[in-house]
């Protein structure tokens, strides 16, 4: 299940900031309070 919550993590990082339509870094995490780490990649 780790694998999976990486893959959640690392497609809501890449996809939410497009989604928001908010321009930020692809490596900079989006203002959750519910990401408890931001992917390092």
């Amino acid at each position: 299940t780790a694998v999976l919550l990486q893959l959640n993590v690392r497609y809501r990082t890449r996809v939410a900031p497009k989604l928001t339509g908010i321009k930020r870094d692809p490596r900079e995490p989006p203002p959750r309070a519910t990401e408890p780490a931001p992917d390092p990649a």
